[in-house]
């Protein structure tokens, strides 16, 4: 009787941290949300934020200037495209600022790599608007 009587107890309690590590994992998702909101907030008073788009437009043209002349790889072409994956306003401003997409540097190995470039041209073709693209393809 006094094991049946434990067994039980032990059916309970093991109910009972079920239900609580339940409660737990709301309550963990309850405060990523707010943490979430809490980073987001923040975020609003970053210093960044208070620039002119035409300064941060001339910040992402240096940026990418520098960038193409210190990696001789994918990095060359892409650092306008990852501009554009930094948050809503950055990617509007990224794309409509056609010199970001007027140079762009490749370092194909072979015919097959610079097939794999396509894409990218594409893309700089169309965010260069009028602008003449400049490519660097080194031999």
């Amino acid at each position: 009787q006094e094991l049946s009587k434990a067994q039980k107890e032990d059916v309970d309690l093991g109910g009972d941290i079920s239900a609580l590590q339940a409660q737990i994992r709301v309550l963990q998702n309850k405060r990523e949300h707010v943490q979430s909101r809490c980073a987001n907030t923040m975020s609003l008073f970053a210093p960044i934020r208070r620039l002119l788009p035409e300064v941060l437009s001339d910040i992402f043209k240096h940026l990418v200037i520098s960038d193409s002349r210190k990696f001789r790889d994918y990095r060359h072409y892409s650092l306008p495209i990852h501009l554009t994956h930094i948050c809503p306003y950055w990617r509007w401003l990224a794309i409509s600022t056609p010199t970001l997409w007027s140079w762009i540097s490749l370092w194909p190995a072979d015919d097959f790599q610079l097939q794999l470039y396509q894409p990218a041209l594409d893309h700089f073709l169309c965010h260069s608007t009028t602008l003449p693209i400049s490519f660097s393809v080194p031999f």
